[in-house]
């Protein structure tokens, strides 16, 4: 007797099965989401300080398209603030920058590549996340990072970016 070709081991198994889910549901996945969400939870009070201090430093960049913001995106002063911001020596990074170009659609956009050299992944995550809290018209396109020989955490990152301006 073939076990597969066999029906009563289908109608025997489909409703075990189907019994045994929401049980494993129950004990097993509820009280990991539970876990989860506890452990979560002790995060909120840091974020919402961080918040907080966003809004009290600059409240302006919450508001999209303030008038209170004057300053217009350059490519070299908010890569070198940046960099400054995350610990990046001025040797330690490079930028270029492609044309202002005019989309269909009209608007306009510019590209640029910025490489990180000899940067931790902490470094250059950070560096990636402040450019993109910063600029919220800024778009992250591409992301090469190659290990430096003989280091466990020094690494070449060459972001590519592109601003679209209003």
């Amino acid at each position: 007797m073939r076990l597969h070709t066999n029906p009563i081991l289908y109608y025997c198994l489909v409703p075990v099965a189907i019994a045994i889910w929401p049980a494993l549901v129950w004990f097993k996945f509820v009280p990991q989401a539970e876990l989860q969400k506890a452990r979560w939870k002790q995060y909120v009070p840091e974020v919402n300080a961080a918040a907080a201090e966003i809004l009290k430093l600059e409240p302006d960049r919450l508001i999209e398209r303030s008038p209170q913001v004057k300053e217009q995106f350059d490519y070299m002063t908010a890569v070198s603030r940046t960099a400054v911001k995350c610990g990046i020596p001025t040797g330690s990074y490079s930028h270029t920058t492609g044309m202002v170009t005019k989309r269909s659609s009209g608007q306009k956009s510019q590209t640029a590549t910025v490489t990180l050299k000899a940067v931790s992944i902490v470094q250059a995550c950070r560096f990636l996340s402040t450019m993109q809290v910063d600029w919220p018209h800024l778009e992250c396109t591409s992301i090469n990072m190659t290990q430096d020989r003989g280091a466990k955490d020094r690494w070449t990152v060459k972001l590519g970016f592109e601003y679209f301006y209003d």
